[in-house]
């Protein structure tokens, strides 16, 4: 007998949920497999994708878009933001109108299109953990740029963001 009422149970809740999921909207997939690499493209989310290179708390924070923050503990964050000098004009690359973010075993590789960029123009980047010390590394490359074309990083701490990690290394 409690074998029957577990089996009608196990079918009344399949109506259930299978008539509540739709009425929902479908999701957005907003992160996809590429060979060994997780990409997302346009994507509007910071801080994803922790990057970590020693055994230390320290890490760097990588986000959908090229916006960064470098965290040594709970109260000790900063934030780190690219910005494109080109014709005169300061623009943060966060405001790309075409960002793919891809994330491949501890590095995570930016592609920026722009449509006020010259044609053809682009911004390849690369960001790391150091395995060294508790620093991150970039690197940038210009494609199809003009002479005298600038990459400016500003850091400043962070103010109202905290930055958990609970599941990744157990301390929160």
């Amino acid at each position: 007998m409690s074998k029957f009422r577990f089996y009608l149970l196990g079918l009344s809740l399949a109506a259930t949920i299978s008539m509540a999921a739709s009425d929902k909207p479908a999701r957005q997939m907003n992160y996809w497999p590429d060979g060994r690499d997780i990409v997302c493209v346009n994507g509007q989310n910071k801080y994803t994708r922790a990057l970590y290179g020693t055994h230390t708390y320290w890490r760097l924070e990588t986000s959908d878009r090229p916006i960064f923050a470098t965290v040594n503990n709970k109260k000790d964050c900063r934030n780190i933001q690219l910005y494109l000098i080109y014709n005169k004009r300061e623009q943060n690359l966060t405001d790309a109108t075409f960002c793919e973010a891809r994330y491949r075993g501890g590095r995570r590789t930016y592609l920026l299109r722009d449509e006020r960029w010259p044609k053809g123009a682009e911004i390849r980047l690369i960001a790391i953990a150091s395995m060294r010390e508790e620093s991150a590394l970039w690197q940038a490359e210009l494609v199809g740029f003009s002479t005298g074309t600038q990459l400016k990083a500003v850091m400043s701490d962070t103010k109202g963001q905290t930055f958990y990690r609970g599941a990744d290394v157990g301390t929160d």
